[in-house]
């Protein structure tokens, strides 16, 4: 995983989005829950991350498609 903003701030600090964190009542971390897939988002201006770690095997994928249509 490599995430990205799309808008290219330069805090690189993203907050995971659909995760349920359960802490104690000290708000110590105690575990989580991820749902479905995870998102992130820029913490600077919002925008949803882009995980370039992906792009390679996206890319392959549309390539193999064009080559090979079903």
């Amino acid at each position: 995983m490599f995430l990205a903003c799309p808008n290219r701030c330069s805090t690189n600090r993203f907050e995971l989005w659909n995760a349920s964190v359960f802490v104690d009542s000290l708000g110590r971390y105690l575990d989580h829950k991820a749902v479905d897939a995870p998102l992130y988002r820029c913490t600077t201006c919002g925008s949803p991350a882009v995980d370039l770690g992906e792009v390679e095997g996206a890319m392959a994928t549309d390539r193999a498609e064009q080559e090979n249509p079903v």
